[in-house]
């Protein structure tokens, strides 16, 4: 029987298709990239944080204490242009965040498709071969037992 089992994973192995292994190897590789894509998520967050901070400062500067309508032009501009750059950093990160997921999104459905076909060709190998199998199984079991 362990003989029969043996023949059978080397049919399967060399014949089977795409590597079951490596197969799993692939999703490993884009299931560590999770945690760099989280990272990055939360330095455009902090890149955001800032510069909602920076728009807090100039908020900050225009208060009463103005002492000049020139002062109050200086920070109304710089407030604008902040807003503007705050939500451009937004927009940007989530295109980049959008086009991550779908391309990683893409890449583990393959990853299952080929999987899944591998898995059929595997099973259609292993039916195939198992009256192969029996044949050489009883061959050698009459063999073995007149070596006896």
């Amino acid at each position: 029987m362990s003989t029969r089992l043996h023949i059978l994973k080397l049919i399967t192995t060399d014949i089977a298709g795409p590597d079951p292994a490596l197969v799993e190897a692939k999703k490993q590789a884009l299931e560590e990239q999770i945690p760099k894509l989280q990272a990055e998520l939360i330095l455009l967050q902090g890149q955001n944080e800032g510069e909602r901070l920076g728009q807090e400062e100039t908020s900050s500067c225009c208060g009463p204490e103005v002492k000049s309508h020139e002062q109050a032009n200086y920070c109304k501009d710089k407030l604008e242009t902040l807003l503007k750059k705050h939500e451009e950093l937004k927009r940007k990160s989530a295109k980049e965040l959008s086009a991550m997921k779908t391309k990683h999104n893409e890449e583990l459905l393959k990853m299952k498709t080929d999987l899944d076909e591998a898995r059929k060709v595997n099973a259609e190998f292993c039916q195939a071969a198992e009256p192969i199998l029996d044949n050489l199984h009883a061959a050698t079991a009459g063999t073995n037992t007149s070596s006896f």
